[in-house]
Protein backbone atom coordinates (compact mmCIF):
# COMPACT_ATOMS: atom_id res chain seq x y z
CA UNK A 1 0.00 0.00 0.00
CA UNK A 2 1.40 3.49 -1.28
CA UNK A 3 2.16 5.68 1.84
CA UNK A 4 1.15 8.97 2.15
CA UNK A 5 4.36 10.74 1.38
CA UNK A 6 4.78 8.22 -1.71
CA UNK A 7 1.21 9.38 -2.80
CA UNK A 8 2.62 12.87 -2.54
CA UNK A 9 6.11 12.59 -4.44
CA UNK A 10 3.88 10.28 -7.13
CA UNK A 11 1.81 13.74 -7.49
CA UNK A 12 4.58 16.25 -7.50
CA UNK A 13 7.04 14.23 -9.91
CA UNK A 14 3.43 14.10 -12.46
CA UNK A 15 2.48 17.51 -11.60
CA UNK A 16 5.76 18.78 -12.52
CA UNK A 17 5.79 17.06 -15.75
CA UNK A 18 2.59 18.27 -16.77
CA UNK A 19 3.31 22.03 -15.52
CA UNK A 20 6.64 21.96 -17.83
CA UNK A 21 4.84 19.73 -21.14
CA UNK A 22 1.34 20.63 -20.76
CA UNK A 23 0.98 18.56 -23.65
CA UNK A 24 1.38 15.43 -21.92
CA UNK A 25 -1.40 16.09 -19.70
CA UNK A 26 -4.05 16.30 -22.89
CA UNK A 27 -5.15 12.54 -22.70
CA UNK A 28 -7.96 10.32 -24.45
CA UNK A 29 -8.87 7.48 -22.70
CA UNK A 30 -10.89 4.69 -24.13
CA UNK A 31 -12.91 2.02 -23.08
CA UNK A 32 -14.37 -1.17 -24.54
CA UNK A 33 -17.66 -2.57 -23.88
CA UNK A 34 -19.38 -5.46 -25.38
CA UNK A 35 -22.23 -7.35 -25.24
CA UNK A 36 -21.97 -10.96 -24.90
CA UNK A 37 -24.53 -12.72 -23.54
CA UNK A 38 -28.45 -11.13 -22.92
CA UNK A 39 -27.24 -7.97 -21.67
CA UNK A 40 -24.41 -9.08 -20.00
CA UNK A 41 -21.41 -6.43 -21.04
CA UNK A 42 -17.68 -7.03 -21.19
CA UNK A 43 -15.67 -3.95 -20.62
CA UNK A 44 -11.87 -3.58 -21.24
CA UNK A 45 -9.27 -0.86 -20.57
CA UNK A 46 -5.59 -0.81 -20.18
CA UNK A 47 -5.11 -4.33 -19.15
CA UNK A 48 -8.27 -4.06 -16.68
CA UNK A 49 -11.49 -6.15 -17.52
CA UNK A 50 -14.89 -5.74 -15.74
CA UNK A 51 -18.70 -6.80 -16.84
CA UNK A 52 -22.19 -4.73 -16.20
CA UNK A 53 -25.29 -6.28 -15.99
CA UNK A 54 -28.76 -5.07 -15.68
CA UNK A 55 -30.74 -7.17 -12.61
CA UNK A 56 -33.37 -9.30 -13.26
CA UNK A 57 -36.50 -7.24 -13.05
CA UNK A 58 -34.77 -5.14 -16.09
CA UNK A 59 -34.02 -8.24 -18.38
CA UNK A 60 -30.81 -9.06 -17.31
CA UNK A 61 -29.23 -12.11 -15.09
CA UNK A 62 -27.61 -9.40 -12.28
CA UNK A 63 -24.35 -11.65 -13.19
CA UNK A 64 -21.78 -7.68 -12.23
CA UNK A 65 -23.38 -4.71 -11.26
CA UNK A 66 -25.64 -2.22 -13.22
CA UNK A 67 -24.37 0.51 -15.34
CA UNK A 68 -25.90 3.15 -12.99
CA UNK A 69 -24.24 1.23 -10.30
CA UNK A 70 -20.56 1.79 -12.36
CA UNK A 71 -22.04 5.79 -12.77
CA UNK A 72 -22.14 5.94 -8.73
CA UNK A 73 -19.04 4.25 -8.06
CA UNK A 74 -17.19 5.67 -10.60
CA UNK A 75 -18.53 9.44 -8.48
CA UNK A 76 -17.92 7.99 -5.09
CA UNK A 77 -14.45 6.14 -5.74
CA UNK A 78 -13.37 9.45 -7.69
CA UNK A 79 -14.31 11.85 -4.42
CA UNK A 80 -12.45 9.55 -2.02
CA UNK A 81 -9.14 8.68 -4.32
CA UNK A 82 -9.08 12.98 -4.71
CA UNK A 83 -9.81 13.23 -1.03
CA UNK A 84 -7.10 10.88 -0.10
CA UNK A 85 -4.42 12.50 -2.56
CA UNK A 86 -5.56 16.24 -1.39
CA UNK A 87 -4.78 14.85 2.23
CA UNK A 88 -1.02 13.04 1.11
CA UNK A 89 -0.27 16.53 -0.52
CA UNK A 90 -1.07 18.55 2.23
CA UNK A 91 0.19 16.00 4.71
CA UNK A 92 -3.30 15.46 6.63
CA UNK A 93 -3.53 12.23 8.53
CA UNK A 94 -6.29 10.10 8.15
CA UNK A 95 -7.35 6.18 9.47
CA UNK A 96 -10.23 6.17 7.16
CA UNK A 97 -12.11 8.25 4.15
CA UNK A 98 -15.62 6.91 3.01
CA UNK A 99 -17.89 8.53 0.37
CA UNK A 100 -21.90 6.85 0.05
CA UNK A 101 -23.63 8.07 -3.01
CA UNK A 102 -27.21 8.19 -3.58
CA UNK A 103 -29.13 8.85 -6.74
CA UNK A 104 -32.75 9.44 -7.20
CA UNK A 105 -34.58 8.26 -10.78
CA UNK A 106 -37.74 7.38 -12.45
CA UNK A 107 -36.53 3.99 -14.01
CA UNK A 108 -39.77 5.07 -16.79
CA UNK A 109 -37.32 6.75 -18.29
CA UNK A 110 -35.02 3.79 -19.10
CA UNK A 111 -37.77 2.14 -20.32
CA UNK A 112 -39.38 5.25 -22.40
CA UNK A 113 -42.64 5.44 -20.69
CA UNK A 114 -44.51 8.51 -20.56
CA UNK A 115 -41.76 10.56 -22.25
CA UNK A 116 -39.84 10.42 -18.52
CA UNK A 117 -35.99 11.77 -18.45
CA UNK A 118 -34.22 8.65 -17.93
CA UNK A 119 -31.26 11.18 -15.84
CA UNK A 120 -30.72 11.36 -12.37
CA UNK A 121 -32.80 13.70 -10.84
CA UNK A 122 -30.92 14.36 -8.35
CA UNK A 123 -27.42 12.81 -6.44
CA UNK A 124 -25.86 13.64 -3.50
CA UNK A 125 -23.06 12.25 -1.52
CA UNK A 126 -21.81 11.58 2.11
CA UNK A 127 -18.15 11.96 3.15
CA UNK A 128 -16.91 10.29 6.35
CA UNK A 129 -13.44 11.17 7.33
CA UNK A 130 -11.68 9.65 10.40
CA UNK A 131 -8.84 12.29 11.25
CA UNK A 132 -6.89 13.87 14.03
CA UNK A 133 -6.46 17.09 11.98
CA UNK A 134 -9.30 19.72 13.16
CA UNK A 135 -12.48 20.04 10.90
CA UNK A 136 -11.54 23.57 9.04
CA UNK A 137 -8.01 21.74 7.55
CA UNK A 138 -10.41 18.73 6.53
CA UNK A 139 -12.95 20.92 4.94
CA UNK A 140 -10.70 23.24 3.17
CA UNK A 141 -9.09 19.81 1.44
CA UNK A 142 -12.24 18.32 0.86
CA UNK A 143 -13.66 21.44 -0.93
CA UNK A 144 -9.64 21.98 -3.09
CA UNK A 145 -10.36 18.02 -3.96
CA UNK A 146 -14.00 18.56 -4.97
CA UNK A 147 -12.84 21.16 -7.80
CA UNK A 148 -10.44 19.27 -9.09
CA UNK A 149 -12.77 15.96 -9.23
CA UNK A 150 -13.48 15.26 -12.78
CA UNK A 151 -16.01 12.73 -12.45
CA UNK A 152 -17.99 15.39 -9.57
CA UNK A 153 -17.00 18.13 -12.76
CA UNK A 154 -18.54 15.74 -15.71
CA UNK A 155 -21.91 15.23 -13.41
CA UNK A 156 -22.28 18.97 -12.27
CA UNK A 157 -21.63 20.29 -15.96
CA UNK A 158 -22.31 17.78 -18.26
CA UNK A 159 -19.64 16.76 -21.11
CA UNK A 160 -20.43 16.96 -24.90
CA UNK A 161 -21.31 13.65 -26.02
CA UNK A 162 -21.15 12.35 -30.01
CA UNK A 163 -21.83 9.54 -31.37
CA UNK A 164 -20.30 7.47 -34.63
CA UNK A 165 -22.25 4.91 -36.02
CA UNK A 166 -19.95 1.54 -38.17
CA UNK A 167 -22.95 -0.96 -39.25
CA UNK A 168 -21.71 -4.02 -40.27
CA UNK A 169 -23.24 -6.56 -41.74
CA UNK A 170 -22.89 -10.53 -41.61
CA UNK A 171 -23.03 -11.45 -45.43
CA UNK A 172 -21.78 -15.24 -46.54
CA UNK A 173 -18.82 -14.98 -48.35
CA UNK A 174 -19.51 -15.98 -52.06
CA UNK A 175 -16.96 -18.34 -53.06
CA UNK A 176 -17.94 -17.47 -56.90
CA UNK A 177 -16.79 -13.77 -56.19
CA UNK A 178 -13.66 -13.97 -54.38
CA UNK A 179 -10.28 -12.19 -55.49
CA UNK A 180 -7.92 -15.15 -55.89
CA UNK A 181 -4.68 -13.41 -54.99
CA UNK A 182 -1.91 -13.51 -58.03
CA UNK A 183 0.94 -16.31 -57.87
Amino acid sequence: MATQQEIKSAMGRVGNIFKNRPSMARLTEKVICEVTDGLRCDIRMDGHSFASDNPVTMGGEDTAPSPGTYARGALGSCLAIGYAMMFASRDIPYTAIRVRVEADFDARGSLGIDGVDPSYEKMRYFVDIESSADAKTIQDALNTADANSPILGSFRNPVPVERSLQISSQVKADKTNEIQAAP
